[in-house]
């Protein structure tokens, strides 16, 4: 069994922001075979003890983790899946890191776009999704699961 946990912060004031894309995708998933799927509870720079909670509460180790996030390298409507890379400049991600004290899990990196001149990072990964964006990632989400089938699920890579 896998684990697929959607990263973003809690509370409805985020909902719909860029930082909150991975809980997105993984709320549209909805259900896959094998594996179980989860929101963080945790705000993204703390999402570490959410998911080596979650990991030893389904006797999983960190190869079995599917971590979903949001992704300032992509533009919205692209996506990456990818093992044991490192967090870049990702938070959450680097919490994950730290938390598991390893890399070796699988990441599915969603594209939020790049922070526009004169906006900080933070305010950008906190502002809200247009519908048009909205839109695009829901279009992505069906190519998402089908990936995750093929290259994680059903494949011997990382393990």
């Amino acid at each position: 069994m896998k684990l697929i946990v959607g990263l973003g912060n809690p509370g409805e004031e985020y909902d719909l922001t860029r930082h909150n894309v991975g809980k997105m995708v993984v709320g549209l998933i909805g259900k896959l075979d094998g594996a179980k799927l989860l929101q963080s509870t945790e705000y993204m720079n703390n999402s570490g003890s959410f998911v080596k909670k979650s990991l030893s509460a389904n006797n999983l180790s960190a190869s079995d983790l599917i971590l979903v996030h949001d992704d300032l390298a992509f533009e919205i409507g692209d996506f990456r899946v990818q093992f044991g890379r490192g967090a870049d400049s990702h938070k959450g991600v680097l919490s994950v890191m730290n938390a598991l004290g390893t890399n070796k899990f699988w990441r599915v990196r969603v594209g939020i776009g790049s922070v526009p001149e004169g906006t900080s990072g933070s305010d950008y990964v906190l502002s809200k999704l247009s519908k048009k964006e909205i839109e695009e990632i829901e279009f992505l989400v069906p190519k998402i699961k089908e990936r995750i089938i093929r290259d994680v699920i059903t494949s011997e890579v990382g393990e």
